[in-house]
């Protein structure tokens, strides 16, 4: 993690636990134990809209794709003023967040917000921006023709690229008729 830059050393004074979740392919995740920090942090009020409304807008529509990141919160960021309230102890050293950790109140708002940066910068407008919808940390494309499907497809992995962000290409299903 050190390595990746997921974490940094740390002379922070704030100590989190940490906890391993194992995730359904049987790899582990690292997570900040934050309970503590949220109950301090503000939350956001953003947040992925119900799967119901999303599978709404599906309708009349023929090909769909699914396209999820790769440890996609460790995608995003994490302020360097705010980096130290994420500080853990490991082997007796302590080190911090450089990215959204995993177990904050805030990491899906955060992630929402950066993949929205991403796909607004607007250097190139999508055709089809009604085709595409965000959850949690997925894209979601649907669209009525395999042209129009393929058209924002490409654009979003343009974007995706542009903004240095990565999929997991194991877990993306392209260009179905069902998801």
């Amino acid at each position: 993690m050190l390595q990746w830059g997921v974490i940094e050393r740390s002379d922070a004074p704030y100590n989190n636990p940490l906890v391993t979740v194992v995730k359904t392919d049987g790899s582990i995740r690292l997570c900040l134990d934050a309970r503590k920090l949220n109950t301090i942090i503000l939350p956001t009020r953003d947040a992925s809209p119900p799967i119901d409304d999303i599978l709404a807008k599906f309708n009349n529509k023929s090909f769909f794709s699914s396209l999820d990141f790769s440890s996609g919160y460790w995608q995003i960021p994490l302020d360097s003023s705010v980096r130290q309230y994420t500080s853990f102890l490991y082997d007796g050293r302590s080190y911090q967040f450089c990215v959204v950790p995993f177990g904050l109140n805030i990491s899906n708002a955060a992630f929402g917000k950066g993949l929205e940066a991403a796909l607004n910068n607007y250097s190139i407008p999508c055709m089809s921006p009604d085709d595409i919808h965000t959850y949690v940390d997925d894209i979601l494309v649907s669209s009525p023709s395999f042209e129009s499907h393929f058209d924002t497809l490409g654009w979003i992995f343009h974007k995706i690229s542009q903004a240095g962000l990565t999929l997991k290409i194991k877990k993306c299903h392209l260009i179905k008729q069902q998801i």
